[in-house]
């Protein structure tokens, strides 16, 4: 494929860093039970509102440890963290299969929490300075794209063979997911160890130091942009996503031409990956992302099923870009001793919203359908297109006065 000749152009240096995260992503993703997960979890017993607690329980134990796991990771290593994540998520995994019920589900998420906790400050961190002490950070969003790539390869083929299997044996489906959360924990012990990505014993992060840095996400115009954004669009997409094979289950139909679907998505997402790489990243992207996202979910509102097909899929190519644009525009806009810090803010503050968004949304769908719970993130994206548009004015004005 076109997109991994990529790697033969990187330095020779940071490829076997290259390798090792995109492989790290591939293994996490080539995960069958990424197909069933939701649909597992109602076919056990639980409804709607109840599936929104146990998404809910995850969000909330990446809000209790995501600055925490930040903290920890800029102190004593992202290397360690990031191993200490992938061992959480493997337990969440058994959790699942050994307990199929509301509680087991509530345990696994409280592990798979921990994973993401521990990911969302450290990995892209860790591998960022890893580039930088190599003085190869310019290449990071090549880095970037090309294990985005293949954790959407992953994730697609996985789901795609995941389909068949989960029409014919369950039982698989949950072996296999185990067995490649195994192997993705072995790719996390070979990760580099940067020793940037590890504090000097004289910097302390306490309270007054998270608070500066809040400070500046909410008056640094471009990372208050991205913050705004992660807020109401990314969030949005996040509610479209989980529910996503449950509205095509609804439709009527089989694991096994959902799994074909989740293999096209992957391809919408490449796609999108692709574009990301060519198209510089500035304030007025991020609305035109929101207008095609809210567009995107307006249409998933029609109960027709080609209709929603073509929303999904156009949907991933907007999700794709605007990942990469955030990324990589979030890593250049902070600085290395805080990095993992500042990022988990940025998560602390999506999880913690994502709670009650996320149990409106299951209220919804549980008092009318799926698909009308749609409104819900369809507002919020359009939040994001009225309070953008009033920060420019405001701005605007400061400037003549």
């Amino acid at each position: 494929m076109q997109k991994f000749k990529v790697l033969s152009s990187l330095p020779p240096e940071i490829r076997r860093t290259s390798v090792i995260y995109s492989l790290l992503q591939f293994f996490y993703y080539f995960n069958f039970f990424w197909l069933i997960q939701n649909i597992f979890f109602l076919e056990s017993g639980i409804d709607y509102k109840q599936l929104s607690i146990v998404l809910g329980v995850w969000s909330v134990s990446i809000v209790l440890l995501e600055i925490p796991s930040g903290i920890l990771a800029d102190k004593f290593g992202r290397k360690v963290v990031v191993i200490a994540g992938k061992l959480a998520f493997l337990a969440g995994l058994l959790c699942f299969f050994l307990f199929q019920n509301f509680t087991g589900f509530v345990i696994g998420m409280l592990f798979w929490g921990i994973h993401d906790a521990f990911l969302s400050g450290a990995l892209e961190a860790l591998i960022y300075d890893d580039l930088k002490e190599k003085q190869q950070q310019n290449y990071f969003q090549k880095v970037l794209s090309l294990a985005t790539s293949s954790r959407e390869i992953g994730l697609g083929v996985g789901v795609l063979i995941a389909g068949f299997v989960a029409d014919a044996n369950m039982v698989l489906v949950m072996f296999s997911s185990v067995v490649s959360a195994t192997i993705a924990v072995y790719f996390a012990l070979l990760l580099p160890r940067a020793s940037s990505s590890q504090a000097s014993s004289e910097q302390e992060l306490l309270a007054f130091d998270v608070l500066k840095l809040v400070k500046k996400i909410a008056t640094h115009t471009h990372l208050r942009t991205i913050a705004l954004f992660s807020l109401t669009t990314v969030i949005a997409y996040t509610l479209v996503s989980e529910f996503a094979l449950i509205t095509l289950k609804e439709l009527g139909l089989s694991f096994t031409i959902i799994g074909i679907f989740a293999f096209f998505e992957m391809l919408s997402f490449l796609i999108g990956v692709q574009y990301a790489e060519k198209k510089p990243v500035t304030v007025l992207v991020y609305q035109k992302l929101t207008f095609a996202m809210l567009g995107g979910i307006l249409l998933m509102i029609t109960h027709s099923l080609s209709i929603v097909v073509i929303a999904l899929l156009f949907m991933r190519i907007i999700h794709a870009y605007g990942e990469i644009a955030v990324n990589t525009d979030w890593q250049h806009g902070i600085e290395s001793k805080y990095r993992a810090t500042t990022t988990s803010i940025l998560s602390f503050a999506k999880n913690i919203w994502y709670v009650p968004v996320a149990y409106s949304f299951g209220v919804l769908a549980d008092n009318t359908t799926v698909f009308d719970a749609f409104w819900l993130p369809a507002l919020l994206s359009f939040g994001y297109i009225v309070i953008s548009g009033l920060l420019v004015k405001s701005k605007k004005s400061s400037k003549y006065q």
